[in-house]
């Protein structure tokens, strides 16, 4: 890890024991960081790789907030720069139920580390839904498009997409938007107020209507 006043940081997997173990951590911040462990590894014993729900409870704890508590340097100087690096990910983007599902299996970050680039590491859930999309002969895929708004009713999806200047709105049974994560709340109006979905669908009989040119 390259820091602006610390130079080069060297350290193995990005794990919290890593950090414990590491120069740049004050004595007293390790000593805040192995207070966490025993906290972090019940956790993570409940969690199901496959359910991100099993750690919903802390969905509303700010990750970098949360470590900054115990070890500011920790957040210098591994987690936010790490996160920021191999996700894009801001200090805002994600929370301690994210972190902590994440870590809770190699289904989902690879042979026990919090990053690791393996078969099985970071992306297999992207890579399976994607397997399963492609497989699905219902499923439509829409490039270089921008999505503006996303509602949701009983009976369908409706997205708003921009395609090279015309909006269209776009009807099906459900959909998958890839966007970044701060842009989510403008797309999907109403989301801090809904449950989750009754039942999940995959995206058949999509139909597309034009609403408006600009």
């Amino acid at each position: 890890m390259l820091s602006k006043d610390k130079g080069i940081i060297p350290f193995n997997d990005f794990n919290i024991l890593e950090a414990i173990k590491s120069s740049v951590i004050p004595v007293k911040e390790k000593l805040a960081l192995a207070k966490v462990v025993p906290q972090m590894l019940k956790q993570l014993a409940a969690c199901d790789p496959r359910d991100p729900v099993t750690a919903a409870k802390f969905d509303e704890q700010n990750a970098c907030e949360y470590f900054r508590e115990h070890s500011p340097k920790f957040v210098e100087y591994f987690l936010e720069p790490c996160l920021s690096l191999f996700c894009g990910y801001g200090e805002e983007d994600y929370s301690l139920a994210w972190l902590l599902w994440l870590v809770a299996s190699r289904l989902t970050w690879g042979a026990d580390r919090w990053w690791a680039f393996e078969e099985r590491g970071v992306g297999q859930l992207t890579r399976s839904l994607g397997e399963h999309l492609v497989a699905d002969e219902g499923t439509k895929f829409n490039f270089n498009v921008i999505a503006q708004q996303l509602r949701v009713f009983e009976d369908r999806v409706e997205v708003d997409v921009n395609r090279h200047g015309a909006v269209e709105t776009m009807i099906t049974d459900a959909a998958v938007l890839a966007v970044p994560g701060a842009h989510v709340l403008n797309l999907f109006s109403g989301l801090e107020q809904s449950g989750p979905p009754a039942e999940r669908a995959t995206a058949k009989d999509t139909r597309i209507r034009n609403t408006s040119r600009t």
